[in-house]
């Protein structure tokens, strides 16, 4: 079964909430951001990740590092009670401005896979230039993967990346039930930078 890559999205920060609370991970783990997104590691004690900045709460925050994820109580019982497939929790000590504990949120593991980013599968288009008298550049069309390699989950990783996808269906239901500082982008819309020696 082919991906239908239409119904298929990229999951990221919604770079537009404003006041959007973002937290810093303990300095143990600074390096396995990547581990702890794709289940290398599994910690048996809470990772502390500390105010950073922002105010407000969401269902998803975002630490500015590759790989780390929180996803509160209401987001993973959508996904555990919907049945979605491809993700698992670690444990997670998520620390205010105060020095208070803020409780109910766990770090997110993408268990999901599929096949590498296959830029010959895109369109190359020409860009830019993004300054006055800047260079024009080329961007691959659409972020799109070898899916004979995809394992059908509701949420995974395209090989080698840190790009979290998710289906049409998960998408809808986060929509549905208004979880918070995210935004999606469809595969096909997603543009990438061409390599310099493509």
């Amino acid at each position: 079964m082919r991906a239908d890559y239409g119904g298929l999205y990229r999951f990221r920060e919604n770079y537009a909430a404003e006041g959007a609370f973002r937290a810093t991970p303990e300095d143990r783990v600074l390096n396995h951001g990547w581990d702890l997104l794709y289940r290398n590691i599994s910690p048996t004690e809470p990772v502390r990740l500390d105010h950073q900045m922002g105010r407000y709460l969401n269902d998803v925050v975002w630490t500015g590092l590759t790989g780390i994820v929180l996803a509160s109580d209401r987001m993973i019982a959508l996904l555990r009670d919907g049945g979605f497939t491809g993700w698992q929790i670690y444990p997670v000590l998520l620390v205010g401005k105060r020095g208070e504990k803020l409780g109910g949120y766990h770090g997110l593991s993408v268990t999901g896979r599929a096949g590498p980013i296959d830029r010959d599968r895109s369109l190359k288009e020409w860009r830019g230039p993004l300054v006055p008298k800047g260079s024009r550049f080329q961007v691959h069309c659409g972020m799109l993967f070898r899916n004979d390699e995809w394992d059908r989950s509701d949420i995974f990783l395209p090989r080698k990346t840190a790009f979290i996808i998710v289906t049409e269906r998960l998408k809808n239901a986060l929509d549905r039930l208004n979880i918070r500082n995210i935004r999606f982008e469809r595969l096909t819309d997603v543009e990438l930078q061409a390599d310099d020696d493509d």
